[in-house]
C-alpha cells in the first residue's frame, strides 16, 4: 500500500462494500484493479482478492475508489 493510500485510509473511513445482483457486482472502497476481461475480474482489498467470474463481464464504472461491472455472473470469491 503507498503512501497516498495510508493517508486517505487514515483521514476518510473505510467502509469497503460488495454489493451484487444476477447482472452485476458494484465494489465500493477497493485498493486496485489487478485483472479484467469478458470472462474474470479481480479486484485487490487489503490482502485480499475478489474475483468475479462469468460471462460478457464489462467494467461499466471505474472510479478511483469504486467499480461497477456487469455482466453474466456467475460466481464471487473471495481468497
Amino acid at each position: 500500500m503507498d503512501l497516498i493510500q495510508k493517508g486517505k485510509n487514515y483521514l476518510l473511513e473505510d467502509n469497503f462494500q460488495i454489493r451484487a445482483s444476477d447482472n452485476y457486482v458494484n465494489i465500493v472502497s477497493y485498493d486496485k484493479m489487478i485483472h479484467f476481461d469478458n470472462k474474470e475480474v479481480k479486484i485487490q482489498y487489503r490482502n485480499k482478492v475478489i474475483t468475479v467470474i462469468g460471462d460478457k463481464l464489462v467494467v461499466s464504472k471505474l472510479v478511483s475508489d469504486e467499480v461497477l461491472v456487469c455482466g453474466m455472473i456467475q460466481k464471487i470469491e473471495f481468497r
